[in-house]
């Protein structure tokens, strides 16, 4: 990260308060690394294999797709589904356009006519 900040709100440290301060920051970021793997196993435990979009803007629902994707990815989910609903049509062609470029996903494709058929979108994993 670069910022311009004016000299005159710079503060000179000693070594000594610098080395305490990179050690903080150390243990700050260890920290958190451990935290991290402890939320990756709750986060695996209430993870559904079924995404519900319905009712979302197009922008607020590619966001919550792409965290879904890559939670979907990391936990070796195999299949997806994505409720987008039918409506206009504007969620399903937002989610089948990032589905297709993303290079996790082998196919892509309509639910069974009886399970929501084109309100639904089927996503399988490599």
């Amino acid at each position: 990260m670069k910022t311009l900040v004016k000299v005159n709100q710079l503060e000179k440290l000693s070594r000594a308060e610098a080395r305490e301060r990179e050690h903080a920051a150390r243990k700050t970021a260890a920290a958190n690394a451990s935290g991290s793997s402890l939320d990756l196993t709750g986060r695996m435990s209430t993870f559904s294999p079924t995404l519900d979009l319905r009712g979302e803007r197009a922008e607020d629902a590619l966001t919550k797709l792409m965290v879904y994707v890559d939670d979907a990815v990391m936990f070796g989910i195999p299949e997806m589904k994505i409720l987008h609903g039918r409506g206009n049509g504007v969620l399903r062609q937002v989610v089948r356009d990032y589905l297709r470029q993303t290079r996790a996903v082998a196919s892509v494709g309509d639910e069974h006519a009886d399970r929501g058929g084109d309100g639904v979108t089927l996503a399988v994993l490599k």
